[in-house]
């Protein structure tokens, strides 16, 4: 069963390049779902794991998400 907290801990402790890093964490979450055949349900699923990648703190960007570097132009 996939659970917030492993999630966060995947975000949290990513390793590698940005896309190496964010390649990775996709391969993770989506092996949760290996029956999602619906367009619709994968739009929504990847949704889902963009949002944990981009609102989630990362120890790579001292504690801040993507979000909050954007949001404070940096």
């Amino acid at each position: 069963k996939l659970k917030v907290e492993m999630v966060k801990d995947w975000v949290w402790n990513e390793q590698g390049s940005p896309m190496q890093a964010v390649h990775e964490f996709q391969e993770k979450f989506m092996s949760f779902f290996p029956a999602a055949e619906d367009l619709g349900k994968l739009n929504s699923i990847i949704k889902i794991s963009m949002d944990a990648w981009n609102y989630f703190p990362h120890k790579t960007l001292n504690g801040q998400s993507p979000s909050d570097i954007a949001a404070n132009g940096k």
